[in-house]
């Protein structure tokens, strides 16, 4: 009698991709025969799926041959019965024979193939017609497929099919379900990872079980995971779903007793680990390690069973020669893989384990859970302190154990041994996530106390790093008084001359730096440099370091020159010393660029970056943090260049990249992130500056917390770029709350916070509220004089701030006073071509515009376009917003004819660099018309301003005030005119502006007596008629 082809389950649900991908294999017209293997983990649905495929393709097969494959004796007992009924012979020869002779459409279907000894290629018909599907557990049977589209493996359900099976099999699927029940429904496919078998195997369960819903269900499978999954086997044959003989676990179990003890113990050592992402590297580096491994505190029993097993397992996987015998590990794994209980990820070049089986696996380890734990932490800590290199692959390799170090670590970590945290805690520092690596270190500190005592050096360093991790969080003054605290201790125990003290020496000079102390950071630096060069010598490694760190320190104090000096000094004695190619000597050069840049030579800024980036790239790779790190620098100095389009487009790449290498949340990722968003300005992209800010800010407040530096830097971001959206209230608001933020976490003096106080001046000035603006901008001039001094570069923004408010105030014989003696000190200090002192020249020139006295203004604007042009070329934006400040002053000298023609140069410049929709575009446009105006052409003028509108419109939106002004504009050009009407259906309303511009703001004022002009030409006009 010939075995008939079951149906599917009525339950089946889902898998269409995998539906589609066995159709068009089978059914697929050829010249040759089409075999489908089908593999996948026992239990993931691989028959099911075959069942339906057969009953949706009935109707194209003469014949459907379905045969148990579980043994070959059952292969061919099935097989012979075919021979008989169709009386082609009585032997399982005979029946492959008589498919190989059927030239109509056939399907065979080796259901089960799961005995890796039966010889499955034997019993494929030999012809080049036909159809075969095989399903089975073993991947390596892939190798019998053939055609496109042949090879199928099953995985787990999509989320919504596994959901609807779920309430299928429990039969909810035709009532109403609570909220609650079907939250529930969702959480527990997912915890069920979607897997087929125990999806349907929960359902029937529940469904059966008058008593159980799926919340209790919920509750069973997290107390008694192991009992809730194997219950549907205790239910009565007549509602059970399908015929298949096992539950989950017993499905697995025979796989897993099909393999040798080292896979078995190999496969429970992956069972601890996260179930992605598990590579080879990860046992080859710690097989490498693991003799030579020398702890750093005594180990615990517990570690010495894990060191021991650990030992015993990898010991295998090494030559005589001590090398990596990577033919071995293949051999054992393979076997893991051969049973479908691991996968390997191709993309990834990773293996995997379903969550399920990982949970199941845990329970039948041949040793206890506590010590298969000890293992995965020990193997972890092991292959992590292979990494004493800088390599990109060490830094990949250690990034990417992140997943597994967050499944072997507890919250908290005390669970874990303190010499496992000391090598985990890397791991957690290379990818930026400091709050672990703070908790990690803290306990590790703790431990090093208790055991060595708080005076042994190597707690002293324990301690020195958990300094660090307190200063990367932001918590200034907990790093800077822990590095106190240690070097005390140092000078006390180990003298004042000792390595490690001087190293502390510089710690709390930079715990100093980043608080804002940078008189105090330079003294400090300034004795450690001292105490280097006379106990190590001026070219020692670490001395050379303190060079470069009290150059750093110059640069923030506004010793601009003695910065870059310094910072030639390091790269001319690393480049001699080092070698022109090694990475310190790279930094030298990276740091000299960024003093550079500070004294305005961009070019040579950008020069520099470009060299640094190119010996990154191949000495390092285009992956590494460092090289990325100079792209990013790169991209800064063409920003700085006004080469707009290049500073974007590789930003773009750069976050692209540490996307992909570092991940999404990684601090180099945002502050990249950050870039992009600060460069999208200056090509006009104001939306997706905001967009992404807002993303940055989300991000930084999830993974750094509220109180991070970096974080309420963001919102500060944040805001500027609702201001230039026009959203100045929202601007203030966000302003406000940041500059609440500093001054609780940083104190009133720290130049963060004055930034901030800076911010939220300028946020007064556009919503009109002058007094309150000058308030502020006086009290950073007076806090940055005290703490900064009268020459450093913030204190002389400071100053300009104040003067620009002043001249909002039209107190601009104040203005131009402070402007005078502000450019007096910023040519001594920063030099006349410095683009700070062009800004300033700028500025006091507006100054004299507001005096009157627009020849003297005219004279200062014609010497800063001309220095623009020469310094930074005639497409910088500095040059072009300076040829509309010297239009400007010609229009006030009455020169409008040229007024009219700089305005139409720097138009068809910002063309041609920005495009016509960029907001300096539009400013140049906007000034053009307003020459045409002067210059008596109305109707060209009109033409402009309402072509100007239209796109502020479309690109910046009706409420920005730019927006506002145009309308402002165009209004005035339609009365010039006579066109009033026109005027009116503007529809300019003073409830706009006064929301934008703040209530008293002047251009609210102006718009005021527009709108009564308009609305009295209008009654005149109706009088009249």
């Amino acid at each position: 009698m010939i075995r008939s082809c079951p149906t599917p389950s009525p339950f089946f649900t889902g898998h269409k991709s995998e539906l589609r991908k066995t159709e068009s294999c089978i059914v697929r017209s050829n010249a040759g025969q089409n075999v489908c293997v089908v593999y996948g983990l026992g239990g993931s649905g691989k028959t099911q799926m075959v069942l339906k495929v057969i009953e949706i393709t009935r109707s194209k097969w003469e014949e459907v041959v379905y045969i148990d494959a579980s043994n070959q004796q059952s292969i061919h007992n099935e097989l012979k019965d075919v021979a008989i009924v169709k009386k082609v012979g009585d032997t399982h020869q005979s029946a492959l024979q008589w498919l190989e002779s059927n030239r109509r459409p056939w399907l065979l279907v080796y259901d089960n193939a799961d005995d890796s000894s039966v010889p499955m290629r034997d019993y494929i018909p030999r012809c080049n017609h036909g159809s075969v599907i095989i399903t089975t557990r073993l991947p390596g049977m892939a190798s019998l497929a053939r055609g496109p589209s042949s090879e199928c493996r099953m995985s787990s359900m999509e989320p919504e099919d596994a959901l609807t099976l779920l309430l299928k099999c429990a039969r909810l699927l035709d009532i109403d379900v609570c909220s609650k029940e079907l939250e529930d429904a969702r959480a527990l496919v997912q915890e069920l990872d979607y897997f087929t078998l125990a999806v349907v195997h929960a359902g029937s369960f529940i469904g059966h079980s008058p008593h159980m819903s799926v919340t209790e269900y919920r509750s069973l499978l997290h107390n008694q995971q192991q009992k809730a999954l194997e219950a549907y086997g205790n239910l009565a044959s007549a509602v059970k779903v399908d015929d298949y003989p096992h539950t989950v676990y017993t499905a697995w179990a025979m796989c897993y007793n099909a393999i040798s003890p080292p896979a078995q113990e190999l496969l429970c050592l992956m069972a601890y680990l996260h179930h992605t992402g598990i590579t080879v590297d990860i046992f080859r580096r710690a097989a490498t390690t693991i003799m030579s491994y020398k702890p750093k505190l005594p180990t615990t029993p517990s570690e010495d069973i894990a060191l021991e097993k650990l030992r015993t397992l990898l010991g295998p996987l090494i030559t005589s020669d001590q090398l990596w015998d990577g033919l071995q590990f293949t051999q054992i794994i393979g076997e893991v893989v051969s049973r479908s209980l691991l996968e390997y990820d191709r993309m990834n070049q990773a293996y995997r384990m379903h969550q399920l089986v990982q949970s199941w696996v845990r329970g039948a380890a041949p040793y206890g859970a506590d010590v298969a734990a000890e293992c995965a932490r020990t193997l972890l800590s092991v292959s992590a302190s292979s990494c004493a290199d800088e390599s990109l692959e060490s830094v990949m390799f250690q990034m990417s154990l992140t997943l597994h170090v967050d499944k072997v670590v507890s919250e908290p970590p005390t669970m874990i041994g303190v010499n496992h945290a000391v090598g985990l805690y890397d791991v957690y520092a290379t990818k930026g996530q400091w709050k672990k690596a703070e908790g990690l270190q803290t306990y590790v500190q703790e431990a090093f106390k208790r055991t060595l005592g708080e005076e042994h050096p190597n707690t002293l360093k324990i301690s020195n790093d958990l300094a660090l991790a307190y200063s990367e969080l932001g918590r200034f003054k907990d790093a800077r008084s822990l590095h106190a605290q240690v070097l005390d201790t140092q000078r006390r125990v180990l003298g004042s001359d000792y390595p490690d003290t001087l190293g502390s020496m510089s710690n709390l000079a930079l715990g100093y730096f980043k608080l804002g102390h940078f008189e105090d950071a330079k003294v400090l630096q300034s004795q450690a440099l001292d105490a280097h060069r006379r106990v190590l010598g001026s070219e020692h490694p670490d001395t050379i370091t303190n060079v470069a760190n009290l150059a750093v320190v110059y640069s923030e104090l506004g010793r601009l020159e003695d910065a870059m000096a310094l910072h030639a000094q390091v790269l001319d004695t690393r480049n001699r010393v080092l070698g022109s190619g090694h990475p310190d000597t790279l930094s030298s050069m990276n740091n000299l660029a960024n003093a550079y840049s500070r004294l305005g030579r961009y070019e040579d800024a950008r020069a520099l970056h470009a060299q640094v980036l190119d010996t990154r790239n191949r000495v390092l790779g285009s992956d590494h943090p460092h090289t990325l790190a100079s792209m990013s620098n790169l991209a800064n100095a063409y920003f700085e260049l006004g080469q707009l389009e290049d500073a974007v487009a590789l930003h773009a790449q750069i976050l692209d990249t540490q996307r992909r290498v570092l991940g999404s949340d990684h601090p180099d990722t945002l502050k990249s992130m950050n870039n992009l968003a600060i460069a999208y300005p200056g090509l006009g992209r104001l939306e997706d500056a905001m967009a992404l800010h807002a993303q940055v800010l989300d991000t930084r407040k999830r993974v750094l917390g509220s109180d991070h530096p970096d974080t309420f830097g963001s919102m500060s971001n944040l805001a500027i770029a609702y201001s230039r959206l026009g959203r100045s209230e929202d601007a203030t608001a966000l302003h406000a709350q940041a500059l609440d933020i500093c001054m609780r976490v940083l104190g009133s003096d720290h130049p963060h916070t004055l930034s901030s106080m800076n911010n939220l001046a300028i946020a007064y000035s556009r919503l009109g509220r002058y007094e309150d603006a000058r308030a502020l901008h006086a009290q950073v001039l007076d806090t940055r004089n005290r703490v900064l001094g009268n020459d450093h570069p913030d204190t002389l923004g400071s100053m300009s701030n104040l003067v620009n408010t002043y001249s909002r105030l039209s107190r601009f014989e104040d203005a131009r006073a402070l402007y005078a003696q502000m450019l007096d000190t910023q040519r001594r200090v920063l030099g006349s071509d410095h683009p700070d002192t062009l800004t300033s020249m700028n500025n006091l020139a507006s100054a004299y515009s507001g005096m009157g006295r627009f020849e003297d203004a005219r004279a200062l604007y014609v010497q800063v376009l001309d220095t623009c042009m020469r310094v930074l070329g005639s497409d910088h934006p500095h040059t072009l917003a300076s040829m509309g400040n010297l239009a400007s002053a010609y229009f006030d000298l009455g020169q409008s004819e040229d007024a009219r023609a700089l305005h139409a140069q720097a138009l068809a410049i910002r063309k041609r660099v920005l495009g016509s929709d960029h907001p300096d575009t539009l400013t140049s446009m906007s000034g053009l018309a307003n020459a045409y105006s002067d210059l008596g052409q109305s109707e060209d003028a009109m033409a402009l301003h309402a072509q100007a509108l239209d796109i502020r419109k479309r690109v910046l939106g009706s409420n920005h005030p730019d927006t506002l002004l145009s309308i402002y504009n165009l209004s005035i050009e339609y009365l010039k005119l006579g066109r009033s009407y026109e005027a009116e259906s503007l529809n300019i309303r003073v409830d706009d502006f006064a929301r934008v511009f703040g209530e008293r703001h002047p251009n609210t004022n102006s718009t005021r007596f527009l709108v009564q002009t308009i609305q009295n030409l209008r009654k005149r006009t109706l009088g009249a008629s």
